[in-house]
């Protein structure tokens, strides 16, 4: 191997680390944020929790019940991550190094899947009120057809014809139409939320994982 091609490599891993620091470091104080943020919102939650329970009702429990697992969930995801930045060596192999960093920028993580219930639980916690609660109920103590909900409820929300119409005459025939048009609305959400972090993973993230790829390639080869 020649010098001019050593020299190269060399700048070239030397420029790779120096914006990979960069990068996991902002990550890390992301992390730390969002963390903190968290066990914020839980100490603010804590107190509300417990006056519910004094006051009673079962519906303001569970509201307060479903938006702390959520921040809960949230809470631990964001230290699981934290604790992994800070624990990335850059004094390792660099074989090594690269195949971890690798790994870290992948667009997918076991652990992401938590994200789900935790959003799920905090929709459920702040959408919650009594009046749905007491829609869910005698839905579920019914005997009518799901069948035929199901199908409202899907032309409800996506035929898009006199949509507003619909609406009017649907909530006094069918009052579990709101739980289903919430439900709807969750997903569109949680779509757009992960289109949007797949634009961000292949804009800012992506770069990164390709480069650690391609030195991986060069030494292994």
């Amino acid at each position: 191997m020649s010098n001019s091609k050593i020299s190269k490599d060399t700048n070239d891993m030397g420029s790779f680390i120096g914006k990979l620091k960069r990068e996991d470091n902002n990550l890390q104080k992301l992390y730390k944020i969002l963390k903190i943020t968290y066990i914020v919102l839980l100490i603010i939650y804590i107190p509300i929790f417990y006056f519910e329970i004094e006051k009673g009702g079962l519906v303001p429990i569970l509201k307060v019940v479903f938006i702390v697992s959520g921040f809960s969930i949230f809470l631990f995801c964001m230290a699981y991550a934290q604790k992994k930045m800070k624990k990335i060596s850059y004094a390792e192999p660099t074989l090594m190094l690269l195949k971890k960093t690798e790994k870290r920028y992948r667009i997918f993580h076991p652990i992401d899947l938590a994200s789900i219930p935790a959003f799920l639980f905090l929709a459920v916690g702040l959408g919650l009120n009594e009046k749905i609660f007491l829609t869910i109920k005698q839905f579920f103590n019914s005997d009518l057809n799901w069948r035929v909900y199901l199908v409202e409820a899907w032309q409800f929300l996506f035929s898009g014809e006199h949509w507003y119409k619909m609406f009017a005459k649907t909530v006094n025939e069918f009052p579990m139409i709101i739980v289903f048009m919430a439900t709807g609305l969750f997903i569109y959400i949680l779509v757009i939320l992960l289109v949007l972090g797949y634009i961000l993973w292949i804009l800012k993230y992506k770069p990164i994982r390709d480069n650690a790829l391609e030195l991986i390639k060069e030494i292994e080869n």
